[in-house]
């Protein structure tokens, strides 16, 4: 594995927005993990746009397709998340959350950030993160990407991860708009490997 590049402003941000994404995820806690009649349903994840059924494999649970465009998406009763759709589905705002199967809700597991669409198979997972979050983020404007790391820092604890613990994986043209973007600066903790972009990322703060 490559050295984590670690973005050098933005801490304060991250700590302040970091509360707030606590705040939210508080209130997900009582019922996340629960299926409509209160019984414990490990396939169940309620967002804080609604609750989602996933796949559960031998190793993990994979929430396919799941909306994040914004926290007015919101849905009635448990939404099907267990099998793709199809290219570009909800408009190529969707992404997909892997878990490990036995994780529970706010066990605070790092959460790796794929960018670009590059999966992983939900059997698997990669032999050097096999206690994280994998979340996969469709190639698209920057824009959308820090939409979709907006949304994860929102839902992040009810898949059993911490959103101070984000780390982005992708193309260094990628990485590299993340990190010389202010807008970015305070939704991620770090990229891996280094991106070799330190220079453009220090004057985009």
């Amino acid at each position: 594995m490559g050295t984590m590049t670690t973005t050098g402003a933005g801490v304060a941000q991250r700590m302040a927005f970091g509360a707030i994404s606590a705040a939210l995820a508080a209130g997900l806690l009582a019922t996340a993990g629960r299926a409509p009649g209160g019984d414990p349903d490990p396939s169940v994840v309620r967002t804080d746009q609604g609750a989602l059924r996933g796949e559960i494999t031998a190793s993990a649970r994979v929430f396919h397709d799941v909306p994040y465009a914004s926290p007015a998406q919101e849905w009635r009763g448990v939404r099907d998340a267990t099998g793709a759709r199809g290219p570009c589905a909800d408009a190529c705002r969707a992404l997909t959350v892997t878990t490990p199967r036995g994780v529970t809700v706010g066990a605070g597991l790092p959460v790796d950030v794929r960018l670009g669409g590059s999966s992983t198979a939900p059997d698997d997972s990669p032999a050097d993160l096999p206690d994280a979050v994998l979340v996969t983020v469709p190639a698209g404007e920057l824009a959308a990407q820090q939409a979709a790391l907006h949304w994860l820092h929102r839902n992040a604890v009810p898949f059993g991860g911490d959103p101070d613990a984000i780390t982005l994986h992708g193309p260094s043209a990628q990485l590299c708009a993340h990190l010389a973007s202010p807008h970015s600066a305070y939704l991620f903790a770090g990229t891996r490997p280094a991106t070799g972009c330190a220079t453009a990322a220090a004057r985009g703060r």
